[in-house]
């Protein structure tokens, strides 16, 4: 367990996962009733040298905006990854509607939760400062995407792509040459999409290979809350422009997607399969971008919520990290705790001994 909700924190979703100096840093939004509410903040904590335990929580957004109504700005879960031997932490915001007065009245707009559209998206840039213990903020980053794969080195450390969606759902990909993050470009993935039924949370995250990427998108609309597969794209030039998006041969329930590769050459993919009841991981074969075997994380039934926020039962929203000899996977209970998963790397290793692969896209 890295935290549990509790009664001013009732509300916990968005993990995502580091490591720096042999330590695991984890964070997650953090809301007092619910997703997005006037009191939610980005909060984390700092692992033990081996991970058994956690420091007391820090907060990476010192701003409590339930006492500065006029910070208008609502900050969500982002992610964590490091870069140039710094941590860094790309925080969601995105202007509030409204905001809770003196009197505990709600003033302004209808409250922001899971709303369609996101009004001013924006990504704040924090580093951890390791002289001082905490966390600066640099600059503004990229406007108009929420982030929701961790930044991934290009082959030969060309530079990085990060996987997200836009202000209306659409799923994005955003790419920045190695040192030189403020020439960002976006591209977005497209999508055949009913405009009477648009798109909702687009999650993507980006699987890097020697002269391809992958990306796997979150599939859900306004009539369809759980289609039953995800979309998948493909890029040849690096990030800048992707394949019309397809359906996944394989079940995916809407739900934000994992994708990374071992140290090993390995690909993997953690995901819901069918429901959010259930959390799995596929693995593929060494330098490949396929998926050949599954591996079930959490099967058995999530916990009943202990608060009455929004939310029903669930294993969701992993993010992994490697940490010596085990793929750390870490997820969010039921919206209220943060947990985590050990998977020995020498078990997502072993290969089967009779393949029928799961093709990420069609072959060209």
């Amino acid at each position: 367990m890295i935290h549990s909700a509790d009664d001013h924190w009732q509300y916990l979703h968005g993990i995502s996962l580091a490591m720096t100096d042999g330590q695991l840093v984890a964070s997650w939004e953090n809301g007092n009733e619910v997703e997005h509410d006037e009191g939610c903040a980005v909060r984390g904590r700092w692992s033990t040298e081996d991970a058994s335990s956690w420091n007391e929580p820090f907060r990476i957004d010192p701003i409590n905006m339930a006492q500065r109504p006029q910070d208008r700005r609502h900050r969500s879960h982002g992610v964590i990854w490091k870069h140039d031997d710094v941590l860094n932490m790309l925080v969601t915001t995105f202007e509030r509607k409204g905001y809770k007065s003196d009197t505990g009245e709600w003033v302004g707009g209808a409250r922001p939760n899971y709303q369609l559209t996101y009004q001013d998206l924006q990504t704040e840039r924090w580093v951890w400062n390791a002289k001082t213990g905490s966390w600066d903020f640099t600059a503004p980053f990229v406007p108009g995407i929420f982030p929701s794969g961790q930044p991934k080195m290009l082959p030969s450390g060309a530079g990085w792509v990060m996987g997200g969606f836009d202000t209306h759902g659409h799923p994005s990909v955003v790419r920045w040459p190695a040192g030189q993050p403020q020439d960002f470009q976006v591209a977005t993935i497209p999508v055949d999409v009913n405009p009477a039924d648009p798109l909702r949370f687009g999650e993507t995250d980006v699987l890097v290979g020697d002269d391809t990427l992958i990306a796997i998108t979150r599939y859900q609309t306004n009539a369809q809350n759980n289609p039953g597969h995800g979309l998948v794209s493909r890029s040849t030039d690096g990030g800048i422009s992707w394949t019309r998006a397809q359906t996944t041969n394989f079940p995916m329930a809407a739900s934000r997607p994992c994708v990374g590769r071992l140290t090993t050459g390995e690909p993997y993919l953690i995901f819901n399969p069918w429901d959010r009841n259930q959390l799995a991981i596929a693995i593929g074969p060494v330098g490949g971008i396929h998926l050949d075997r599954l591996l079930m994380i959490r099967s058995e039934p999530p916990p009943e919520p202990r608060f009455p926020a929004f939310s029903r039962p669930q294993w969701s929203y992993p993010c992994a990290v490697e940490f010596g000899d085990h793929l750390i996977v870490a997820y969010s209970a039921s919206k209220e705790d943060a947990v985590l998963t050990k998977i020995p790397l020498s078990e997502l290793q072993k290969r089967p001994v009779v393949t029928q692969p799961v093709r990420a896209m069609p072959e060209p």
